[in-house]
C-alpha cells in the first residue's frame, strides 16, 4: 500500500468518528508528520509476528568483546526495539533489552549478580547493544541478532499494521484539532485493531 493510500485511510478514519463526518480536519492539517510519528509508535508496540519488513538482522555487526566476558555490538540504523539477541554459548536468546538507567544495568558491574550464559542480559546504550556475558576465554560470536527498525510508511510498511496506523494517526490529528471525543473514539479503534493482531 502506498503512502498516499495510507493517508486516504487516515482521512476515512477521521470521517468515521468526526462529529460532522467531513475530511476537513485531515485536509487542513498536515497528516504526514503525524503519520511518521504514529508509525514509530505502532512498530514499537506491535507483536513481532506482524512486523514483516520492519525486522532487520544485524548478526553480521562487528563484536567488540571486553576482558570481563561482556561486549558491545552496534545496532542497525533506525533501531526501535530488540526482537531477539543471542551469543553462541548462551542457553537462550534475550528478547527484552534494558536501558542504561535501569537497576538491572547497574547489577552488571557486580560479577556475582551479572548476566551469564543461563540468564544473559542486554542493555541498549545509545546506538549500541551491551551484552552480559560469556565465560572467560569463550569466543564472542553472534548466534542471533534481530531488531525492529523504523521503516518509511509506504510500500514496505507491514500490511497488517496499516489499520492500527490509520486509526492512531487519526487520533493524533483529531487531538490537535481539539476534537477530544472523536480522538477518544479513534484511540479506542486503534486499541481494538492492535488487540486483533
Amino acid at each position: 500500500m502506498t503512502r498516499e493510500e495510507i493517508k486516504a485511510r487516515v482521512l476515512q478514519c477521521v470521517d468515521e468518528v468526526s462529529p460532522d463526518g467531513s475530511t476537513s480536519y485531515g485536509l487542513s492539517h498536515p497528516i504526514d508528520r503525524f503519520l511518521d510519528e504514529a508509525a514509530g509508535q505502532v512498530l514499537r508496540l506491535a507483536p513481532v509476528h506482524a512486523l514483516g519488513d520492519a525486522v532487520a538482522d544485524f548478526s553480521s555487526s562487528p563484536v567488540m568483546p571486553m576482558d570481563d566476558g561482556s561486549g558491545v555490538v552496534e545496532l542497525p540504523d533506525g533501531f526501535l526495539r530488540l526482537k531477539a539477541f543471542r551469543m553462541k554459548g548462551w542457553k537462550r536468546p534475550v528478547t527484552v533489552a534494558y536501558s542504561v538507567g535501569s537497576p538491572v544495568y547497574m547489577r552488571q558491574f557486580n560479577e556475582c549478580a551479572r548476566g551469564g550464559c543461563a540468564k544473559p542480559v542486554v542493555v541498549i546504550d545509545g546506538d549500541t547493544l551491551c551484552y552480559f556475558s560469556l565465560p572467560e576465554g569463550a569466543a564472542h560470536e553472534i548466534d542471533t541478532a534481530e531488531a525492529v527498525v523504523d521503516i518509511p510508511v509506504g510500500e514496505r510498511f507491514p500490511e497488517r499494521l496499516v489499520s492500527p496506523l490509520a486509526w492512531l494517526t487519526a487520533c493524533k490529528v483529531l487531538t490537535v484539532m481539539n476534537e477530544n471525543e472523536a480522538a477518544s473514539d479513534a484511540r479506542a479503534m486503534y486499541q481494538e485493531q492492535m488487540n486483533l493482531l
